[in-house]
């Protein structure tokens, strides 16, 4: 795994939540709220029934992943942002012959890591 870049406040962020303080009803962009709290959070969104995207991503793959993988062919390199779990990624990639890399991408470096062992461990 590839250590993250560091994050530093900037100068847009600062503007961001200045805008969105001064705002009626106030508000920050979501792009903010997603530190490992925002994404244990999120990942427990994504298990309640009438979140369906999750669930109909899953069964998509479950039932054609094999198909799937047979499009894409060898030496393919899945590339997945706001992995999760990363349960999704090792529905697919249980299926590909021999795949290049996995590139997960997350802003949360606690899920970013947990998604990097469940594959390794799949």
């Amino acid at each position: 795994m590839t250590a993250p870049a560091p994050y530093a406040p900037t100068d847009a962020f600062r503007r961001d939540a200045i805008a969105g303080l001064a705002r009626h009803p106030r508000s920050l962009p979501c792009k903010y709220l997603y530190d490992s709290r925002g994404s244990r959070l999120f990942d427990r969104i994504c298990t309640l029934d009438a979140y369906y995207p999750t669930r109909t991503e899953r069964w998509i793959l479950r039932n054609h992943g094999r198909a799937i993988a047979r499009r894409l062919g060898p030496r393919v390199r899945v590339v997945e942002p706001g992995p999760g779990s990363g349960e999704k990624a090792c529905l697919l990639l249980g299926h590909l012959a021999s795949p290049s890399a996995y590139v997960p991408i997350d802003v949360s470096t606690t899920f970013l890591q947990a998604a990097c062992a469940r594959v390794r461990a799949a």
